[in-house]
């Protein structure tokens, strides 16, 4: 009689955190919680954190997101929840896959959230005493407390799974906090959080973020991805699509609802390219991300333009635009193997945009892309061919 061969199938958990920008919610319906409703749909449990300022009301809406009283909290509230996913055992045999994506504030907490993983590991533990160490360690510029420091070292060695590239992918809308963050503190008063993971270490396989082209104010520019000098093996993916900052990243304030589709349309492309947290189809269309229904949509639309409104008088009321507003400025990548020719994707469908965008020159006062066409004529750099 043979012998029975049995086969162990090695089943993959994803761990999955989204978090939300500033003021945006269930009710605003950006590029963020339209994929949360996307992986529900197709069987996932992702973890979906609104943005800073949603929870409260009246003045302190405006306070809370202004100054970000809450960003610490969140922070170490979306860590947590990795730690319990992580903690949770069903299967032996079942590897486990973190997943992170954020639009603004909330791409600024899951970087923040990788740095932790960086620097401090994952819990073994669900103790919120550890939790806010591993914060402070992560927030800490105590050379003991870099990633290869000794108290890190220590703390992982003791608290802390062994793991090597636990985050597969980073997907991200138009992060903001390049130069950090105010916040306000209780007990400490207001305080600059300074970004530290402009960098992205081994402990990531895939960094993809979305970059608008137009936005011009000066409190949303945006904090890109670099490679640390460890981060051989991490493969980053930016690219720059036309449209302002609430435009890339979607929802009932973006005055573009095309550049929003794509834009999400364009991170589904790199997550299913990643790994088998979406379910493969030929194509995705603007069907599967759209949830509204018609009247909803007409109802949010009146609303944006309520607040947009208002939001504008406010702008102006307090600062003088020559404080407020500045061009972005889209960096010179050529392709590696031809200096002569633009990085492949750097650019969305290399400016080819009046097929699905309509005319922007009139719509937009920025020149940042100009400014772009003119240093790459200068330097004789062309496109890339189609």
């Amino acid at each position: 009689m043979g012998r029975k061969h049995y086969i162990i199938v090695q089943r993959v958990k994803n761990i999955i955190v989204l978090c939300d920008g500033t003021w945006n919610g269930l009710s605003t319906k950006t590029n963020v919680y339209d994929l949360y409703q996307l992986l529900m749909k197709q069987g996932q449990q992702p973890w979906y954190r609104q943005g800073v300022g949603t929870k409260v009301s009246n003045i302190f809406f405006f306070l809370n997101g202004a100054l970000a009283l809450e960003l610490d909290d969140i922070i170490m509230e979306a860590y947590k929840k990795i730690v319990e996913e992580y903690n949770e055992e069903i299967n032996e045999f079942e590897s486990k896959e973190i997943w992170l994506f954020g639009f603004s504030r909330g791409a600024y907490i899951v970087r923040c959230v990788a740095g932790m993983i960086r620097n401090c590991g994952i819990l073994k533990f669900n103790n919120e005493g550890l939790i806010k160490r591993a914060y402070e360690i992560y927030r800490s510029r105590d050379p003991a407390h870099d990633t290869d420091g000794y108290e890190s070292k220590d703390f992982r060695d003791a608290f802390t799974h062994d793991l090597n590239r636990p985050i597969r992918f980073l997907g991200l809308w138009d992060t903001v906090g390049a130069h950090g963050i105010p916040t306000y503190t209780i007990g400490k008063g207001f305080e600059y959080l300074k970004f530290y993971d402009q960098n992205v270490s081994n402990v990531v396989h895939n960094a993809c973020q979305v970059l608008s082209i137009h936005e011009r104010l000066i409190l949303l520019e945006p904090c890109r991805i670099y490679k640390n000098s460890d981060a051989s093996l991490v493969k980053i993916e930016e690219t720059w699509f036309p449209g302002k900052h609430l435009e890339v990243g979607g929802g009932i304030l973006s005055n573009n609802e095309k550049i929003s589709s794509q834009s999400l349309l364009w991170m589904i492309g790199k997550v299913q390219r990643a790994g088998d947290l979406l379910e493969i189809k030929e194509e995705y269309n603007d069907d599967d991300i759209q949830f509204d229904n018609k009247f909803t949509r007409m109802l949010l639309s009146f609303w944006r333009l309520i607040f947009l409104k208002w939001f504008n008088y406010i702008i102006v009321f307090l600062f003088t635009k020559t404080i407020l507003f500045r061009d972005r400025v889209i960096p010179l990548y050529t392709d590696e193997t031809n200096r002569n020719i633009l990085k492949r994707d750097l650019i969305y469908k290399n400016g080819h945009w009046g097929d699905s965008f309509g005319d922007l020159k009139s719509q937009y006062s920025s020149r940042a892309y100009l400014e772009l066409n003119e240093t790459m004529r200068d330097a004789g750099i062309d496109f890339p061919p189609e």
